[in-house]
Formats: structure tokens, C-alpha cells, sequence
């Protein structure tokens, strides 16, 4: 059997307890994250595409604050039904850092952007722009807010933790 494209969507999973931390450490952004080397960040930015301002996670390998120089980004964009924490709950940002922390994948910036139900499409008829929200205003807030690389990839590239600790790019 197919599965239903409209059944109610699975929730997320509880998160872990979070253990406490030392004096003077910083909480996590979100109770999805275990103990990871780079920071993981939530902001928020205003969208002129969708007139409203826009939270998002951000990640920082581990070597953002010491290395100085500029590093690719990945935009992750949730499921239809899911939310900006959708990644970080199926392990997503500490799977990405233990790859960096191992060498197995260059350093880079992950963002996680929320697109409520939006499918990440502009909407006919004077409706909301999506699309226009993630390729135009985020990527212009991250360009302008991080040291990210100025040149965009000449063809489809795509990083994907399928498990934890393996990566698949295409193509």
C-alpha cells in the first residue's frame, strides 16, 4: 500500500534530558542538540518577500570563531509538515559536526529556516512568496551576516546526513 500523502504527519521525537551545564556555558538552542564543537543559533530577520519577520537556526562549524575565513552553506528546508526543528530532531546538525570534528566533510554554515505549511513556492495571485523568501531575503541575510562564500556552485550539489556519520551528495 501507498502511504496517505494527507495523513496526519508522525510527531517529532521527545527530546533528550538535557544534562547541566558549566557556569558560564551558554544552553543550547534547542533541546534536540547533544554536546556539539560548533554553535548552533536561532535569530530572526524580516522577510520584504513575506512582509514579516522569519526565525531560523543557524549552525557554525567548529572552527567559525578561530579560522577566519569564509565557508559554503547549506540551506536545509523542512517537510511540508514539519518546522524550522525538524532537522535538528532527526540529528541532522549533530551528525553534520561530528562529520566536521572527523574531517569526513568540509566545514560549512547549515541553515534551518522556517517555512511554516508553505511548500517553499510562491503563491499565485498576489499570495505569499516562499521561494522568493529562501532564494532572494535569506540568502542575502546569511550572505550579509556570515563569512560565507560569495560564489554559488555551478550545478546541483546537496549534503545529506543519511545516517549518522554518512554523507550522500549528488550528483
Amino acid at each position: 500500500d501507498a502511504p496517505d500523502a494527507f495523513a496526519t504527519p508522525a510527531p517529532l521525537p521527545t527530546p533528550p534530558a538535557q544534562a547541566a551545564r558549566p557556569p558560564g556555558m551558554e544552553p543550547a538552542a534547542s533541546p534536540y542538540i547533544g554536546d556539539i564543537s560548533g554553535m548552533l543559533r536561532e535569530f530572526e530577520f524580516y522577510s520584504s518577500a513575506l512582509n514579516a519577520d522569519m526565525r531560523y537556526f543557524i549552525y557554525l562549524p567548529p572552527d567559525y570563531a578561530s579560522a577566519g575565513r569564509r565557508y559554503p552553506v547549506l540551506y536545509m528546508l523542512h517537510g511540508a509538515a514539519g518546522d524550522k526543528e525538524e532537522w535538528l530532531a532527526i540529528g541532522l546538525i549533530d551528525a553534520a559536526d561530528r562529520a566536521m570534528r572527523s574531517d569526513d566533510v568540509e566545514p560549512m554554515v547549515i541553515v534551518l529556516p522556517d517555512g511554516d505549511l508553505s511548500y517553499w513556492a510562491n503563491h499565485a495571485r498576489g499570495g505569499p512568496r516562499w521561494a522568493d523568501y529562501v532564494a532572494d531575503d535569506l540568502v542575502r541575510h546569511i550572505d550579509a551576516s556570515y563569512r560565507t562564500l560569495a560564489e554559488r556552485p555551478t550545478g546541483p550539489s546537496v549534503a545529506f546526513p543519511w545516517e549518522p556519520g554518512e554523507l550522500f551528495t549528488w550528483p
